[in-house]
């Protein structure tokens, strides 16, 4: 082999390095934005609370719901027994 074809595989070894070395530093970047298992499973735990307190909540609101359904029934009968007495009021007058 010449120094020429030598040279020219030595040029050509030092590219496939310098993409090596850019690729390695690429996943060395990646590897540390990746989450762990350990990441995961906090994920996972916070959801699942996430989750149970929205539960927690739904069924609230539909105690709230029905503590408003019959509040309203009420205000509506005393409304009307109001409405009746003033016109019975009105009738004695």
């Amino acid at each position: 082999m010449t120094e020429k074809g030598i040279e020219l595989i030595l040029k050509e070894l030092k590219s496939v390095n310098e993409r090596i070395t850019a690729m390695e530093t690429k996943m060395e970047s990646i590897e540390t934005k990746m989450a762990t298992k350990e990441d995961i499973k906090s994920l996972e735990r916070k959801m699942k609370s996430v989750s149970d307190q929205v539960i927690e909540n739904a069924e609230g609101i539909t105690d709230i719901r029905n503590k408003l359904e019959k509040l309203d029934l009420t205000v509506d009968i005393l409304s009307r027994r109001s409405i009746d007495q003033e016109a019975e009021l009105k009738r004695i007058k």
